[in-house]
């Protein structure tokens, strides 16, 4: 609540820098797979060398949220995409999971909320990791989404401009 609270003042500073986006996912995979039993695949075959201004502490918090939430509703697979435009730079976290009905899509980055009604708050949190997850994108001038992947769950997605 502390770090959303934070990241809501106008005021907040960010430290950006040029970050490779390939090698700061490699960089941050070893931590997340060392948590969970699930695969997590980096697809970046066709984006070595994609870069974004960005301030690569919010940017490890932003990525560690979604993959949180990944972790949590994934089956068996977690997979890193980075899909580089002529305009943007984006980072795609797709997951097998049952996925997220449409009708709560509008409603996912808003603070305190839960797709999932049933959810116990102290197994599934408050409904903060994705409202800090918009913050911090666009505090960088970048956007986040969420739609469906083709491995049957969730896709996040977040994207920088060029």
């Amino acid at each position: 609540l502390l770090y959303y609270a934070k990241m809501e003042r106008p005021n907040s500073e960010i430290q950006t820098s040029t970050v490779v986006l390939s090698r700061f996912l490699q960089s941050l995979l070893p931590k997340w797979q060392r948590d969970t039993p699930l695969s997590i695949v980096i697809d970046d075959a066709e984006s070595q060398g994609v870069v974004v201004n960005a301030d690569p502490t919010l940017l490890k918090r932003a990525l560690d949220n979604l993959l949180r939430n990944a972790m949590r509703y994934a089956k068996k697979q977690i997979v890193l995409e980075l899909v580089d435009t002529p305009d943007h730079c984006c980072i795609q976290i797709h997951d097998d999971g049952c996925g997220i009905e449409e009708k709560d899509w509008p409603h996912l980055f808003d603070a305190f909320y839960s797709a999932d009604k049933a959810r116990n708050k102290s197994t599934s949190g408050f409904g903060l990791g994705l409202a800090i997850v918009k913050q911090i994108v666009e505090l960088q001038d970048g956007c986040v989404s969420v739609s469906h992947s083709p491995l049957g769950g969730a896709c996040f997605t977040v994207c920088f401009q060029k």
